[in-house]
C-alpha cells in the first residue's frame, strides 16, 4: 500500500533507476581545446557545504557529484548511486557505483557516511536538505541505507544537490567540518577541491580566474570535447558582453536585459533564453523588537501585517517588468515557480498595485509619516538586482518609507544576510527538489537551528503554518499533500510572510560554435557543453 501511494509522488523520486555505463575509466578526450566562460560573479568558495547558493553549487557540479542527479529534462537519474528504492516506510537503500576521486582514492560507502555527518554539522548551509535522515547504515562498500525520521517520499530529489566528499582527503587536510559562511570562515576545502566529477581544479584565484581540466578517469562520458575550461567572473555587464562579442569568452551569463537584442544582431552569437525556477522575494525583519535605524523607537513596523501589506500594494510590478526587467521576468504571487510540485495557479495572482490602499494601511498602522529602513541588495547575484533595489526604493518613497539602499557584491551581501544582520532584503530561491516543501520549509518555516527555516532571514513565524509544513514532509497521498500545500501557501500569502516579485528569466549568450543545454535550475554543466 505504501509503495502504491508513493507512486503518486512526481519527479521520479521513488523510481528505481540505473545506468548501463559502469566504466570506471572513460576514454581521454582527443582534442586539445579550451573552453572559456564568464558570469557576473564567482563561486563564493569551493566548499560544497557552505551557503546553498546556486552559482557556487552550479560551479561545483562540474567537480563534485551527488548520489542522484538531474538529466537534461530535469528528471532524476543515477550519479554516484546506480539505483535506489524505498525498502520500508522509513528506509531508503542506495547501491553505489565504482568511481575514483580526483586524487585516485576509490569512492565507497564510508565517504557517503562521512559526507552526511559533515553536511549536517554546525555551520553547514545545506543541513536542512538532509534533516529527515536520522542515520546512515553501511551494508557494504557498495550499499548504503538511510533511515529517515518518518516517511520521506521525496528524499532522492532532496539530495540531488548534496555533493559527496572524500573522507580520506578531508581528514588528511584537517577539513572535517564545513566552512561556516555566515562567519566568513575559510579552510582547505574552501580553496581546494577533490571530487569524482568530470573536471579537476588546476588553479584558482578567487574573483579572478579558475582553470579546470577534464578528468579522464571519470566514470561517465558527457558531451564535452575539450580538455580545459577557464572561468572568469566579470561583474561589469558591459565588460562581460564585450568579452563575448570579441570572442574572449565562448559563453556569458546572465546577459543584461538591455543587451539581449544587441547580441542577437551579431552574426556569430546567439542568446539562449528560457524560464528559471528561481523566485525573487523581498524579506522583512520580523523578529527585532525595534527595527534598527528606522527612527521608530521601541517598535518594529514589519511586525504589523498592515505595514507588510502596504509594501506589497506599493510595488508596481508591471513597471518593474517593463522598465527594469525589460520583459525578462514573470510576475508571481507565490514563492515558487509553476514547474514546482504543489503549484496552484489560483494562488499565483499578485495583490494589485494600489498606492491609495497602501497609504491607508500605513496610516491605520500608525505610520502615516513612514519610517526609515536599510534595504540590502546584491550587485552581482541576480538579474538587474541593484536596479530592482533602486526601483523599490522609489516606489516605497511614495508611502513615506525612506529606503537607504545598501547594494554590495554578493561576497559581502550573502554573509551579511545569512547572519540575519538585515532589516529588509532582496533574495532569490530555487527549489532544487522541484517540490513545494523546499521553499516552504526553507523560507517561511520558523527558524530552528540549521534544520528549519534556514533561509527564513526575517524570522517570520506562524505555528499553524509550521504544523502544516511538517505534515507536508511526511504525507504520501499526493492529493492530500497538494491540499496541505495549498493551505500553507494561502497562509503565506494572506499573512504577507514575504513579498514575492517574479521569476527571472535565463538569458545566456554564446558563440554559434558552442552547443550547450540550459535548464531552469540555472546550473551551468560543462558535461553538456561541446565546441563544434
Amino acid at each position: 500500500m505504501i509503495r502504491q501511494k508513493l507512486a503518486a509522488i512526481s519527479l521520479s523520486a521513488i523510481v528505481i533507476l540505473s545506468l548501463s555505463s559502469q566504466n570506471l575509466f572513460s576514454t581521454p578526450l582527443a582534442e586539445d581545446k579550451t573552453f572559456r566562460w564568464a558570469a557576473s560573479g564567482d563561486a563564493n568558495s569551493l566548499e560544497p557545504y557552505g551557503a546553498f547558493e546556486v552559482p557556487t553549487l552550479s560551479f561545483l557540479d562540474n567537480i563534485y557529484e551527488t548520489l542522484v542527479r538531474r538529466n537534461k529534462k530535469m528528471t532524476l537519474e543515477p550519479a554516484l548511486a546506480t539505483k535506489w528504492e524505498q525498502t520500508a516506510p522509513d528506509i531508503w537503500r542506495f547501491e553505489l557505483r565504482q568511481a575514483l576521486f580526483h586524487d585516485g582514492t576509490p569512492f565507497s560507502a564510508d565517504d557517503v557516511i562521512f559526507s552526511l555527518n559533515r553536511a549536517k554539522a554546525q555551520g553547514s548551509g545545506i543541513a536542512n536538505k538532509l534533516v529527515s535522515i536520522k542515520e546512515a547504515r553501511k551494508i557494504d562498500d557498495r550499499t548504503i541505507e538511510f533511515v529517515t525520521d518518518g516517511i520521506n517520499p521525496i528524499l532522492p530529489a532532496e539530495i540531488a544537490q548534496w555533493y559527496i566528499m572524500s573522507e580520506k582527503w578531508c581528514k588528511a587536510n584537517n577539513t572535517e567540518k564545513p566552512t561556516n559562511f555566515t562567519k566568513s570562515e575559510d579552510n582547505f576545502a574552501g580553496r581546494n577541491a577533490n571530487g569524482t566529477g568530470p573536471f579537476k581544479v588546476v588553479s584558482r584565484e578567487q574573483d579572478v580566474e579558475t582553470v579546470l581540466e577534464y578528468n579522464d578517469k571519470w566514470w561517465d562520458k558527457g558531451d564535452c570535447n575539450f580538455k580545459r575550461a577557464i572561468f572568469t567572473p566579470i561583474k561589469s555587464a558591459q565588460t562581460r558582453v564585450a568579452a563575448l562579442l570579441t570572442n574572449k569568452a565562448d559563453v556569458i551569463f546572465p546577459v543584461p536585459p538591455p543587451d539581449v537584442d544587441r547580441i542577437k544582431k551579431s552574426k556569430d552569437h546567439v542568446v539562449l533564453q528560457g524560464p528559471e525556477y528561481r523566485t525573487m522575494i523581498i524579506g522583512m525583519n520580523q523578529w527585532a523588537d525595534e527595527l534598527p535605524e528606522s527612527g521608530i523607537k521601541g517598535k518594529n513596523p514589519f511586525k504589523d501585517k498592515n505595514v507588510r501589506l502596504a509594501l506589497y500594494h506599493a510595488i508596481d510590478i508591471d513597471a518593474m517588468y517593463q522598465k527594469v526587467m525589460r520583459g525578462a521576468s514573470v510576475p508571481t504571487g507565490l514563492i515558487f515557480a509553476p514547474d514546482t510540485q504543489g503549484f496552484n495557479a489560483d494562488l499565483n495572482n499578485r495583490l494589485p498595485y494600489d498606492l491609495e490602499k497602501a497609504k491607508k494601511l500605513m496610516e491605520e498602522a500608525g505610520y502615516k509619516d513612514g519610517f526609515k529602513v536599510i534595504f540590502d541588495v546584491p550587485t552581482d547575484r541576480y538579474v538587474a538586482d541593484e536596479e530592482i533595489g533602486k526601483a523599490v526604493t522609489a516606489m516605497l518613497a511614495k508611502i513615506n518609507i525612506k529606503v537607504e539602499l545598501n547594494a554590495q557584491p554578493k561576497s559581502k551581501f550573502i554573509p551579511k544576510i545569512l547572519s540575519r544582520d538585515t532589516s529588509m532584503y532582496l533574495f532569490g530561491w530555487t527549489p532544487m527538489s522541484l517540490d513545494a516543501y523546499d521553499p516552504l520549509s526553507t523560507l517561511v518555516q520558523t527558524v530552528e537551528g540549521n534544520i528549519k527555516g534556514l533561509y527564513n532571514l526575517g524570522k517570520y513565524s506562524n505555528p499553524t503554518l509550521d504544523a502544516l509544513i511538517d505534515k507536508i514532509r511526511i504525507e504520501i497521498d499526493q492529493n492530500v499533500r497538494n491540499k496541505m500545500i495549498y493551505d500553507a501557501c494561502k497562509i503565506v500569502k494572506d499573512d504577507v510572510a514575504v513579498i514575492p516579485l517574479h521569476q527571472q528569466k535565463l538569458d545566456w549568450g554564446h558563440h554559434k560554435n558552442i552547443e550547450l543545454t540550459q535548464t531552469g535550475d540555472d546550473y551551468f554543466r560543462l558535461r553538456w557543453v561541446s565546441i563544434k
